[in-house]
């Protein structure tokens, strides 16, 4: 009896167990319920993409490096990106195609990055409350109705990238710091900009503003157009060559 009392091993507290579901619960998700692709973002540094998958007829989400959901591209109606906290790089290919909306939230942290390409959107909608800086390229994107782009950190460096493209009604809302909207080759029908306070830029080269109103804020601010045309009023310039 001794020895077997001796010999008996102490049962051992699951530690690791609980370790790896705290591990598990800071990991992007992702669910589709027919037309509409959600992906959901925790408070870690995550990369996400969203893009061609494993055959042409399939969409893939992949979270740091991990495939989390295929679904099947021409059924996908509507993309929304809730990324809550961390500083995250979310990535976006449409494949040539149309959805009604894209509307993505970068939420909380001092960088966030966002690209979006090669598609024709409905409505496009982008928020963020990053503390340092806020990275967005649009590269080939066309919004049929409004480009509603928010990131009214007070601090924030904002650089927006639209390159190739159209779209009939953008709103922008920069916030404070310095920041640079530029618009390579792309045509807009109404613009409501306001670069809010710090020094900024705007830039359009190449591109064609039809009608609104483009504001400096406060702030030492220029205004480019270089091979391009802006029928729109402006104001707020400390500086404009045109």
């Amino acid at each position: 009896m001794f020895f077997r009392n001796r010999l008996r091993r102490r049962p051992q507290p699951p530690v690791a167990a609980q370790a790896l579901e705290a591990r598990a619960l800071l990991a992007a998700t992702a669910g589709f319920d027919g037309q509409t692709l959600t992906i959901r973002g925790t408070d870690a540094h995550e990369r996400v993409s969203i893009g061609p998958g494993g055959s042409p007829s399939l969409t893939s989400v992949v979270s740091d490096g991990r495939v989390i959901l295929q679904v099947p591209t021409q059924r996908i109606q509507h993309i929304k990106a809730l990324m809550r906290g961390g500083n995250d790089t979310l990535a976006v290919d449409l494949k040539d195609r149309d959805v009604a909306t894209v509307t993505i939230h970068m939420g909380l942290g001092q960088f966030e990055s966002v690209s979006l390409s090669r598609g024709r959107v409905g409505t496009l909608t982008m928020t963020g409350q990053a503390t340092d800086v806020h990275r967005v390229d649009l590269r080939q994107v066309s919004v049929g109705q409004q480009a509603n782009l928010s990131f009214a950190n007070l601090t924030s460096r904002d650089s927006v990238s639209w390159r190739e493209g159209r779209v009939n009604r953008l709103n922008a809302q920069l916030g404070g710091g310095n920041d640079r909207l530029a618009l390579q080759q792309v045509t807009v029908s109404g613009a409501t900009v306001d670069m809010g306070e710090g020094d900024d830029t705007l830039m359009l080269n190449g591109s064609f503003v039809t009608s609104g109103q483009l504001r400096g804020g406060l702030g030492a601010d220029l205004f480019v157009v270089s091979g391009g045309h802006s029928g729109t009023a402006f104001d707020g310039f400390e500086r404009a060559w045109i």
